[in-house]
């Protein structure tokens, strides 16, 4: 629905992500994100990709963050929630 294909194989390591557009906005809840972390805001958001949290978002230069950011910080609301918007142009 709506463009979001969801994933359905199995044993493939694959994590699905959606893609926000430049000017959409998501409020974030812990643990989704990873709280312990020193979230700021404009921070770029990143999917742990293995170890521990594997799939949890976090910020530039956290342990085994992927390499492609998915989103930018907008505003850190609290430790357990943060406000998330899309990338504008290419980063």
């Amino acid at each position: 629905v709506y463009g979001i294909k969801e994933i359905t194989d199995q044993g493939i390591n694959a994590t699905s992500v959606w893609v926000l557009g430049p000017d959409s906005q998501f409020q974030v809840l812990a643990p989704a994100f990873d709280s312990t972390l020193a979230w700021a805001d404009g921070d770029l958001v990143y999917a742990r990709v293995s170890g521990t949290g594997r799939g949890q978002l976090v910020r530039t230069g956290a342990t085994n963050a992927g390499t492609k950011p998915l989103a930018r910080v907008i505003s850190v609301d609290s430790t357990t929630q943060l406000t998330i918007g899309g990338l504008y142009g290419t980063v």
